[in-house]
Parts: structure tokens; sequence; C-alpha cells
């Protein structure tokens, strides 16, 4: 298995690709790689391959032109994903859970896991499709889209059914013991860095929850336990011109509270103003879609708190995301200010503490 773009021969990718079903791939006469999202993926390399055919074939070849290849990182989070078991959850979805998923996924032509750090994926490329940055927000009206597409997912799994043994439960896999020592040793310099955000209460809350009193993933990983994506947010999210929403990146897939994606999307990828000015709370929205997908016994201030903790556990991923960092540059605190304060902002108008039994 290759572990370099590079080795990803024309011969080697004709061979793969017919073996999963592509009849015309020995067309393929030469493969250029582009790195794309660099910075960007703390947990994976991605290069966009450009195929080329051959002319007389070409016209007719059932060959995909563009590929996304996805390689295991070679920076300091490698040690974290291989303990969180990162590649080989992705791997294992592609291959085992993607054909029956409600939510919609990129065609995975290969997906190979060995070891604890070799991985491959070649995917689909989406960039014909809609995206949207997540430092500028999404429209509320893709949020909504997205979010109606996460109640039937979180449905068909609902009380575990369907989940394979090997999906881990969210929080207790051991690398998150290490995720929240590396949140806590980080999280000084993330508040001098943006010490207009951290009022006394918003500080109290999160130094509660890094002492772990409650323990706040703990409860998401109570049941009812459903299928997690466990990284919903926009840059995850291609929208095709119907609406319909394609997702990606599926390395945090977990066992535990739906409600958890649901926090982690209005946290991360909606501006305060936008969020703030939808007309109906998309909390409501997306607990009264569970219902009419069939599921019973969980109420809506239930789902509240679980979603409170969602939001808790993304301002933690921001922490942490850039603990490592010795220096900020300008654009690198304007992104980190930009994220914290509207998560920070979600936790307040969520009453977080409040719901979770945290200080502030």
């Amino acid at each position: 298995m290759p572990t370099e773009v590079e080795a990803l021969t024309p011969e080697w990718l004709a061979a793969r690709l017919r073996e999963a079903g592509v009849s015309g791939a020995g067309a393929i006469t030469r493969v250029s790689a582009t790195r794309i999202a660099k910075g960007e993926s703390l947990f994976g390399r991605l290069h966009r391959l450009a195929l080329e055919l051959e002319p007389a074939t070409a016209a007719a070849s059932d060959a995909p032109r563009s590929l996304i290849c996805k390689l295991p990182t070679r920076g300091g989070f490698n040690a974290l994903a291989v303990e969180l078991r990162l590649y080989e959850r992705e791997c294992r979805f592609y291959r085992e859970l993607a054909a029956h998923c409600p939510l919609a996924t990129p065609r995975a032509y290969v997906a190979e896991f060995r070891g604890d750090d070799r991985a491959l994926l070649l995917l689909d490329d989406l960039a014909g499709l809609q995206s949207h940055d997540q430092l500028r927000g999404m429209p509320a009206a893709a949020a909504l889209s997205a979010l109606a597409s996460l109640a039937p997912f979180h449905a068909k799994y609902w009380n575990g059914a369907g989940v394979p043994d090997w999906v881990p439960v969210i929080g207790e896999l051991p690398g998150h013991a290490a995720m929240r020592a590396a949140t806590a040793a980080g999280f000084g310099r993330v508040v001098d860095v943006t010490p207009q955000l951290w009022t006394a209460s918003r500080r109290a809350m999160f130094e509660g929850y890094l002492s772990g009193t409650p323990p706040v993933p703990e409860r998401l990983a109570q049941a009812p336990h459903t299928l997690l994506h466990g990284d919903f947010r926009s840059n995850n999210l291609f929208f095709r011109a119907d609406g319909g929403v394609v997702v990606i990146d599926w390395q945090g897939m977990g066992r535990g509270r739906g409600a958890y994606d649901v926090g982690y999307l209005l946290s991360q990828s909606l501006t305060t103003d936008s969020r703030r000015g939808l007309a109906e709370d998309p909390v409501a929205t997306y607990h009264r879609a569970l219902l009419e997908a069939g599921v019973t016994g969980y109420a809506l201030e239930e789902c509240l708190v679980d979603v409170a903790a969602g939001i808790v556990l993304g301002i933690a991923v921001v922490v942490m995301a850039n603990s490592a960092a010795r220096s900020f540059s300008a654009e690198m605190a304007h992104f980190l200010g930009t994220m914290l304060g509207r998560a920070l902002d979600c936790a307040e108008d969520y009453r977080a503490a409040e719901r979770l039994g945290l200080p502030g």
C-alpha cells in the first residue's frame, strides 16, 4: 500500500480502480497531485489527483478525471491520531457502513488500513458541489438543511441499532485523556491571545469542564447511543444543487448522544448573528425531526442538555487545536478569536453552564 502520494502511479491507480468496478481505468496515462487544505487538517494530508486519459478512449471511459487522496498526517498530531484510531475508523466506515448510511458520502474507490498509522483513501472529488468557509460562517438555510439530514441519520442507529462493536463510544478511547491534557496545557496561551472573549463566567465554565466535575464527555457516552459523525461542521459539508448534503471526514465517527453533532455544528459553523436570526430554534427543529423518524423517550430538554455538552466540547476542540502553537500570527489570532467568540456566545445562549452543572 503506498504511503506517499508520489507512489500513486497510473498503473497502480488503474489496477485499484478496476477492482472498484471502473472498467475504463486502463486508459489512465498520467497522474498529477496537488496538495490541498494545507495547514487545515490536523490528522491527514489531502491531495487532489488529476487523471489524464488516453485521448482515443477518454470520451467513453467511466474513469474519474479527479480524485481526492487522503493519507495520515506526518505532523505532531499523528501519535494522537493513532491512539484515537482515527485512520482505522474512517477506512472502516467507508468499507462497512457508508453504503447504507442515510447521510450521503463521496464514493470511496480505495479505503485501506494497515497497522496503526498506514491508511489510504481515494474518494470522489466534490469540487463541483457548493461548500461554505467555516471562518465566514455558513448561511442559515444551509445549516438548517444539514441539521435536517442529521435527524434520520441519528434515528437509523438509535439505541445502537446496526452500529458495529468496533465503533468506539465517544470519550472512552485512551487518546481522549491526552486531548484533555493538551487542552488544559494550552488554555492559558489561548486566553492570552483572546482576552476580550473570556469573561469571568466563561472562564469559570471552561475551567469547570477541564476539571472533569461534572464530566461532560461522559454524559455524551451514556445511552441512548447512536452513530455520530463527530466533526459535523461546514468544512466537511458539501451541498448539491437540490440542497442535499454530502458529508466527508469520518475519522471522528463514534457512538454517543446524537445531539453532540448538533451542538458542534451550531457552535462552529454559524455566526452568532446568523444563528440568533433563525425563525425557530434549530435544536427544536432537529428534535421534532427525530420524533417524526420514530425516536421515542427523548425529551426536548434532555436534547438541549446534550447540545450544550456538544457546544462545550466544540470550544475544547478549538482550544486543543491551537494548544501546540508557540506563537500566533495575526491571521491565526483572528481565526482563533472568531471561532471561540461564536462558540462562547452559543454556550451562553443555550445556557450550557447551567444545563451541565458547570460553574459560571
